[in-house]
């Protein structure tokens, strides 16, 4: 089996590829599933940085959660 694994090496990501038999297609898949949870993470901090402080309230978050939380690199869970 392919796998491509995400792992953090002095903040940023580094890639192990471990192929056992399998095919180069299972690879690019774990690449897709890789690039569109980090683009999930993108637009999931972009609408959190425009949420005012009433829905911020709402959801039970501060202003200074919710800074930390967009400061973060794409690759950062």
């Amino acid at each position: 089996m392919t796998m491509i694994r995400e792992t953090y090496q002095g903040g940023r990501p580094e890639f192990r590829i471990r192929a056992a038999g399998n095919t180069i297609y299972n690879a690019g898949r774990d690449l897709l599933s890789l690039i569109a949870r980090w683009q999930e993470r993108h637009e999931q901090r972009r609408q959190l940085a425009r949420l005012d402080a009433h829905q911020l309230h709402d959801i039970g978050l501060t202003r200074g959660e919710v800074e930390h939380e967009i400061e973060k690199r794409f690759w950062q869970a």
